[in-house]
C-alpha cells in the first residue's frame, strides 16, 4: 500500500521521536497502517503506547504492532493508572446504575 505525504509525514514525526502525536482521520483512510508502520519505525528498546477509539480496535491493533508496543483504550490505561495508584485491581459492578436506582426508588 502507498503511503500519502500525510503518513509519511506521521511516520517520519514518529520514528524521529518528535513528541507526543495525535492521528485524526475519516474511515478507511489508513490511520491504522500508517500507526503500524510508524510504529515498525520505531526503535525496540522504545516503550510505545498506542491508544485506540475502542476495545475491539485496540485488539486487532494490538495483534499487528511489534512487542514493544502496548495498544489499549483511553478507558483501559485509566483503569490501569487508578489501580495502581490504589494498590489494587479494580472490580467493576455492571449493575451499579440499577442498584442505585432501586436504592433511590425504595427511599
Amino acid at each position: 500500500m502507498a503511503l500519502t505525504v500525510q503518513q509519511k509525514d506521521f511516520i517520519r514525526y514518529v520514528r524521529d521521536g518528535e513528541g507526543n502525536v495525535v492521528l485524526i482521520a475519516k474511515a478507511g483512510t489508513g490511520k491504522t497502517h500508517a500507526l503500524v508502520r510508524a510504529c515498525d519505525a520505531i526503535a525496540p528498546d522504545q516503550r510505545v503506547l498506542a491508544l485506540a477509539f475502542n476495545k475491539s480496535i485496540a485488539d486487532e491493533l494490538q495483534t499487528r504492532v511489534p512487542g514493544h508496543v502496548i495498544a489499549m483504550t483511553m478507558n483501559s490505561l485509566g483503569h490501569r493508572a487508578w489501580a495502581k495508584h490504589i494498590g489494587t485491581r479494580l472490580t467493576l459492578d455492571k449493575d451499579k446504575t440499577d442498584s442505585i436506582l432501586r436504592k433511590l426508588c425504595k427511599d
